[in-house]
């Protein structure tokens, strides 16, 4: 069985720079860690048969059409993480699996689609699950996400180099994918070749496409875009559906 001092040191391990991921948000940039990776995480610690969290309250807080037509929709879940706890035994102080420590806190999630009213539900309470899971973990440790609470970040260490998930590439900032602005058309080898890359990031993360990924892609761009192939759709519909992809794995 694990000590405590063990499981301790663990969690306050220093994150490595390659794991830590950015968004802008207005005129800031937040640092974060993506739900896949907490959720190793605390497997690696923990084991994964050890830890578990529920869904105290999931409630919808908006939804609508944006200025542009999309279906929008807004949750915040509040979810509740349990960990192991510890107590003495004859021989040492270990990990037991009785009643455990709680953490709680709440997550929010946006969801957005150009033509399925449904679509934006599931998204948005995916992603605030997610998000609340990761706020519960924090609290366990450096590793597990508090060290980005830390201007400074002196627990990220930028030396470590980490075998992890390939990540896709960011969609919206790639000018091959973009094509002919004025034209709003995008490179097909460019197109298909992203789409593939985040596939296999897709399928790393576990995450099953039915019935494989190939037919889902056919039958999304199809309901989506009216379109038969991944090689016809224009730049807007190629970054539209790689975004719905990377939301899969967000």
């Amino acid at each position: 069985m694990k000590k405590y001092e063990d499981v301790a040191k663990q969690l306050d391990e220093k994150i490595p720079r390659d794991l830590v991921a950015t968004r802008s948000n207005g005129n800031f940039s937040l640092s974060y860690l993506e739900g896949w990776h907490v959720i190793d995480r605390l497997n690696q610690v923990f084991g994964n048969l050890k830890w578990s969290y529920d869904i105290e309250e999931l409630k919808l807080v908006n939804e609508g059409k944006n200025a542009k037509g999309a279906f929008t929709a807004s949750y915040i879940a509040r979810v509740r993480l349990t960990v192991p706890n510890f107590k003495d035994t004859p021989k040492e102080e270990a990990m037991y699996y009785g009643s455990g420590t709680t953490y709680e806190d709440v997550g929010f999630g946006n969801g957005m689609d150009r033509y399925d009213a449904g679509k934006p539900h599931e998204l948005a309470t995916k992603e605030a699950v997610t998000d609340g899971l990761k706020r519960c973990a924090k609290n366990l440790g450096m590793s597990m996400g508090l060290a980005l609470y830390d201007k400074t970040q002196e627990n990220v260490d930028d030396g470590t180099k980490t075998k992890s998930t390939p990540k896709p590439k960011d969609v919206r900032a790639n000018p091959v994918l973009t094509g002919n602005k004025s034209k709003g058309t995008a490179d097909p080898k460019a197109t298909i070749g992203l789409i593939n890359s985040t596939f296999r990031a897709v399928e790393a993360k576990r995450v099953k496409l039915e019935p494989d990924p190939k037919a889902y892609a056919k039958a999304y761009i199809q309901k989506n875009f009216k379109v038969n192939k991944v090689a016809e759709l224009n730049a807007t519909q190629a970054t539209e559906f790689l975004t719905h992809l990377q939301t899969l794995i967000a």
